[in-house]
């Protein structure tokens, strides 16, 4: 996002806070004064996302609380958050064969929980 910004002359600047932490995101924010925040941080685990499997509570705390946090934040101070996260919260299924070119929709409900990583973005 920074090198889009960047390249069509949009001022930006990366958060430096942790989603954990309340305090430095309001720190950020209070700094940078943008109109918009764009999230894409979060825990995917190391080496891989299996590692979210036997670390539940980091994977939450970020994943979930730290998200949840930083949209908090951004509606006490009126500002537009756009967020980006990876993780498959959908499979195919019976309404949306593989191959159909059925997709699924904003308003579909997650149907995917094989993995935690996974219900952590649901």
């Amino acid at each position: 996002m920074g090198k889009l910004c960047q390249s069509q002359g949009i001022d930006y600047s990366y958060g430096s806070g942790r989603l954990e932490s309340r305090d430095t995101l309001i720190a950020d924010i209070t700094t940078v004064n943008p109109t918009h925040v764009f999230n894409a941080a979060g825990v995917t685990g190391r080496p891989n996302v299996d590692w979210c499997e036997s670390h539940k509570v980091e994977t939450i705390r970020a994943n979930v609380v730290g998200t949840l946090t930083l949209a908090d934040v951004c509606r006490e101070k009126g500002l537009i958050l756009i967020n980006y996260a990876t993780g498959c919260i959908f499979e195919y299924d019976s309404k949306h064969p593989l191959g159909s070119g059925i997709g699924f929709k904003e308003e579909d409900s997650a149907n995917f929980i094989g993995s935690f990583y996974s219900k952590t973005k649901a």
